[in-house]
């Protein structure tokens, strides 16, 4: 399309913008918006989320599709005349359309990727050594489940995670956070694999995928002081590449009171699979397939030994405040970590 000069300063023009509506045409499905929200959550749960591109079969059309284009379309709404400013402005004509669509000129930042701290303008870091460097943490003792349940405090972690990731319906003060958990969701990467976690906690991940991938740590297999016997167990992965997560559930997994972090998008589950040669099993989880892996019914072997990834990564995920569910002496999950650490350091890193 001819592209002309801009107006003058006090020129009006209808400006219009393509907006997300939601269709009304879905099967089965009245809020196409909570349709989304749950058919995703789930769809990543149970593994349906195809490789890194978050997309789904759609029935309509009878083949792959992104999550906001089955429940979604694109219509250009336009508002009323509003006079422009001084800024210069490009002019482009739509050919098939009287509407005139306005288009401030942008210049390219040579500074690295900002983020401010709250919710709304949370974008993902291009992360650098000395942000990491500012966020690294462990995670916090008092909210471990081995902790908080002998001393009593699991209310107090309940409060901790509404004020900071949102309020899941029936547990936690709402006056804390009116807002749920799916509110704070962000859609991200790691390793190559789709995410759905809690803003927060998105650049510390960040941080470990950097470790792993720029920094190359856990590439090769060595046996350490705290993983002896690592490098002798032909099941492990070196170098590994996780093949699925579960992140973001929205329903409660924990009975008793207790809530699943997995609810308030601060927990991700590696390889989740049934299969001990291709996943990572929790064998102090109450579903029976896990308790019939051979990994979990030999007595002889630790959690870190249970797991086809590599036992390095536990320690890559404990530097940025990320607590490994193995470590639990009930559960015993090898595939569950949950951030546990300060995310007040992580916006005051992002400020």
């Amino acid at each position: 399309p001819p592209i002309s000069a801009g107006p003058q300063s006090g020129a009006a023009l209808s400006q219009c913008v393509d907006k997300q509506v939601a269709k009304t045409n879905i099967p089965g499905c009245q809020d196409s918006q909570r349709c989304k929200e749950i058919d995703e959550v789930w769809s990543q749960k149970i593994g349906l989320i195809v490789s890194g591109n978050n997309q789904i079969w759609d029935t309509q059309i009878n083949s792959l599709n992104t999550f906001d284009k089955v429940y979604y379309t694109i219509q250009q709404v336009c508002g009323p005349a509003q006079p422009t400013t001084n800024n210069q402005q490009i002019i482009i004509n739509n050919q098939q359309s009287t509407t005139q669509k306005i288009v401030t000129p942008t210049t390219q930042s040579t500074q690295p990727t900002t983020m401010a701290s709250s919710y709304s303008s949370i974008t993902i870091p291009n992360v650098s050594d000395d942000f990491c460097s500012k966020i690294k943490q462990e995670p916090q003792e008092r909210f471990m489940r081995k902790n908080y349940l002998p001393t009593g405090t699991l209310q107090e972690f309940i409060n901790y995670r509404t004020q900071n990731y949102g309020h899941f319906p029936g547990f936690g003060d709402k006056s804390l956070n009116k807002n749920p958990p799916l509110f704070y969701a962000e859609k991200s990467t790691f390793m190559g694999l789709a995410v759905n976690l809690n803003k927060k906690i998105i650049p510390a991940l960040k941080c470990v995928e950097q470790e792993l991938t720029t920094k190359q740590r856990c590439q090769v297999c060595e046996n350490t002081q705290k993983y002896p016997d690592e490098c002798g167990l032909e099941w492990k992965k070196y170098p590994y590449q996780p093949k699925g997560y579960s992140t973001f559930r929205g329903e409660n997994s924990y009975l008793s009171g207790e809530v699943s972090n997995h609810v308030y998008g601060i927990a991700i589950d590696i390889d989740p699979s049934f299969n001990s040669k291709v996943g990572n099993g929790c064998c102090g989880c109450g579903d029976a397939r896990y308790k019939a892996d051979p990994l979990c019914k030999n007595p002889n072997l630790k959690t870190y030994q249970r797991m086809v990834m590599p036992a390095c990564w536990i320690d890559v995920f404990e530097e940025y405040g990320f607590y490994w569910l193995g470590d639990d002496p009930q559960i015993q999950d090898a595939m569950h970590f949950e951030f546990l650490g300060d995310p007040t350091i992580i916006e005051r890193a992002l400020s």
